[in-house]
């Protein structure tokens, strides 16, 4: 089984703005391309075992590492 991001459709019909979190309105095919850099992680840390708190904060410094990388190219 393939973990794959979620299909268009889905954020037309449901909000997604969890309470105490900033949200963006993100055109869908970044939105995806976030979302499968995000799952690619997720399913790498897994694979090799790490613990759900190893593998959450790899996803978020991973993001955080790409907009830095993308704040460096900006200037």
């Amino acid at each position: 089984m393939n973990l794959s991001a979620l299909h268009p459709s889905v954020y037309k019909r449901t909000a997604l703005k969890p309470k105490g979190l900033s949200s963006a309105m993100l055109p869908p095919e970044l939105r995806m391309f976030i979302e499968r850099e995000a799952l690619d992680v997720y399913t790498r840390m897994v694979n090799s075992g790490a613990s759900l708190q190893a593998t959450l904060a790899a996803v978020y410094l991973s993001g955080m590492s790409a907009a830095n990388g993308a704040m460096r190219e900006g200037e």
